[in-house]
């Protein structure tokens, strides 16, 4: 879930962390390219932050577009006060340790990683919002593309119906669906 309403879109720059051993993955904001989005597998550990304010403005400054990290974060109010998203399955105040010890090593970048059970390959498209975070292989961006904006273009031609006050029926008998 984000930890504020926010949507972004952008191409993943993929981050694996050791599990049992999570660091800031700082190596990644580094790389990181105006319109990217970082996505991070720190093996779910819902204990240990792996992203906060400070980090969230030096990616933003790079013109990275947010994180999605299968782990935690920290530093909400702040990142909301900046409006640099993260999307986590836990808030919690315990960073990693690479402030204390200076190591920064323990991961590797654009390589293929688990991120919520979905594979994520660097290169791959995210788009995530409020209802979650959706993965779209890079080889099949322009036809998911096509199919999103068909979509699209049919709910927004029900959306007219059912502000002209459609019955259930109506839609049903005109589109086969709601």
């Amino acid at each position: 879930k984000p930890a504020f309403r926010a949507k972004i879109t952008g191409q993943a720059i993929t981050v694996q962390l050791s599990k049992g051993d999570l660091v800031d993955p700082l190596k990644a904001l580094e790389m990181g390219q105006p319109g990217d989005v970082i996505v991070v597998d720190a093996g779910g550990d819902l204990n240990t932050s792996v992203c906060g304010g400070l980090m969230g403005g030096l990616a933003q400054n790079r013109g990275i577009r947010g994180m999605i990290i299968d782990g935690a974060g920290r530093d909400t109010d702040e990142l909301e006060d900046i409006n640099w998203p993260i999307w986590t399955r836990a808030i919690t105040p315990k960073g990693t340790h690479t402030m204390f010890s200076g190591r920064k090593e323990e991961l590797s970048i654009n390589v293929p990683i688990a991120c919520g059970g979905v594979v994520v390959n660097p290169g791959d498209f995210v788009v995530a919002d409020l209802m979650g975070v959706t993965v779209i292989p890079q080889e099949r961006a322009a036809e998911v593309v096509a199919l999103a904006q068909e979509q699209a273009q049919r709910e927004e031609e029900t959306r007219k119906w059912v502000a002209q006050g459609k019955t259930v029926e109506d839609l049903l008998n005109e589109f086969g669906r709601i």
